[in-house]
């Protein structure tokens, strides 16, 4: 049996910023006063308050810190999931009866065009090579 960590949502709102930023980092913060282990498996129960109903999923423990601020005082962990992002989507999504969906990134503000690829100038302007290449040999 592995033990258990609790993540709480009031709104709805809170849940879908909290996927969005999994999506983004890869990571959920958790906040505990556990020793857990780095790599340890958890059940993460995501306690779904605005609804009254939670959902249960397994994850691994990836580290120790705050991602979201290096001045954090507050003690935790980060965690993946282990299972596919998808089983959150359908389990929040027979809960409360709302898929998630993560936000499109924004488009950059300007195309970022490839330099121009620029050959040497001997062959840029058609000149021929003086002499075949040949291979070295190398003792």
């Amino acid at each position: 049996m592995f033990r258990r960590l609790r993540l709480d949502f009031q709104s709805l709102e809170a849940l879908q910023s909290e996927y969005q930023a999994y999506m983004d980092h890869g990571e959920l913060f958790v906040a505990t006063p556990q020793s857990l282990g780095l790599r340890e498996v958890v059940d993460l129960e995501l306690g779904l308050t605005f609804c009254g109903r939670s959902v249960m999923l397994q994850a691994e423990v990836h580290g120790y810190r705050d991602w979201r601020s290096e001045r954090s005082t507050r003690k935790g962990v980060s965690v993946r999931l282990l299972e596919p992002l998808e089983n959150l989507r359908l389990a929040v999504a027979d809960s409360t009866g709302i898929l998630l969906e993560a936000k499109e990134a924004p488009a950059p503000a300007a195309p970022v065009t490839p330099s121009p690829a620029v050959a040497p100038p001997a062959v840029a302007q058609g000149v021929a090579r003086r002499s075949e290449r040949t291979l070295a040999r190398v003792t």
